[in-house]
């Protein structure tokens, strides 16, 4: 019994909060019915992506192999710039100023370079 209970202690309170989060939205959505393109209500949400459950998996495994891949190239490249900069005084005073400078630069500014390199449909 004491099982029982500490599963529903646990379980009891997310499950409520997010149907009272869920349910609220739909309610303000129904009373003040602004254009549909803006806030869906989590009904609508929910059957698109019944809808569209298998393109969504799709596209799923696609960001997760392109995720993947981006890791592994990342790791290659960083142990190869690690060996080289270790292993050559020259390569380290060239290499050190330019990866302190690249890691200054916050990533979002870097997304459009990168967007214009590797497109945005790949």
């Amino acid at each position: 019994m004491t099982a029982a209970r500490t599963l529903l202690r646990s379980w009891l309170p997310p499950v409520v909060a997010a149907a009272v989060i869920f349910g609220g939205w739909e309610a303000v959505l129904a009373v003040l019915r602004p254009d549909g393109f803006v806030l869906p209500p989590p009904s609508e949400i929910g059957s698109a992506v019944a809808e569209n459950f298998n393109a969504i998996i799709t596209a799923t495994g696609v960001t997760g192999f392109i995720i993947v891949t981006g890791l592994l190239a990342g790791v290659v490249v960083g142990a190869a710039f690690a060996l080289l900069v270790t292993a050559f005084r020259a390569a380290n005073e060239t290499l050190t100023p330019l990866a302190v400078a690249v890691n200054a630069v916050p990533i979002i500014a870097l997304a459009p370079i990168f967007n214009a390199w590797f497109g945005l449909l790949s």
